[in-house]
C-alpha cells in the first residue's frame, strides 16, 4: 500500500460583475459598479467541499462621490479580494463564501481613502 495523497484543483477564472452600492450616510442614489476581476482558486477535486480563491481586477463606478463624508478622486478602481467558502456539488453548484474586498486606486490620484467590503455570497450556475 502506498501513500495517499488528497488530489486539488487549481483554476484560473474572470469574474465580470455588475453591483450597486447604497452607501451609509449619503443622501444620494444608488453608486453603480462594473468589474472584471481574474481569480485564483483551489478546491478539492471532487463536486463538493471547501475552497479557496485570491482575485485582483479593475472596477468603473458611475461617480466618486461615496458618502457626505468619503470621496474617490477617480472613477477608477482597483478590487483586491480573498474568500473561503464551501462549494455544496448540488445540480445547481451553489457554493456560500465569506469574503474581504478592498477598493482602491493604488496611490493613481489622491485623495486615496479606499474602501472595505466583508461579505457573505451566494452563488449558482444557471
Amino acid at each position: 500500500m502506498g501513500d495517499e495523497f488528497p488530489v486539488v484543483r487549481v483554476w484560473l477564472g474572470f469574474e465580470a460583475s455588475v453591483g450597486g452600492w447604497n452607501p451609509h450616510g449619503s443622501n444620494s442614489s444608488v453608486m453603480g459598479d462594473i468589474g472584471f476581476t481574474p481569480i485564483f482558486r483551489i478546491q478539492g477535486s471532487g463536486r463538493s467541499g471547501p475552497f479557496a480563491e485570491i482575485g485582483a481586477g479593475m472596477h468603473l463606478l458611475s461617480r466618486t462621490h461615496i458618502s457626505d463624508s468619503k470621496a474617490f478622486s477617480t472613477a477608477f478602481q482597483f478590487g483586491d479580494r480573498i474568500a473561503a467558502g464551501y462549494r455544496f456539488g448540488d445540480p445547481l453548484d451553489s457554493e456560500l463564501a465569506v469574503r474581504f474586498q478592498h477598493y482602491s486606486n493604488a496611490g493613481i490620484k489622491e485623495p486615496n481613502p479606499g474602501i472595505n467590503f466583508y461579505m457573505l455570497q451566494y452563488s449558482a450556475r444557471f
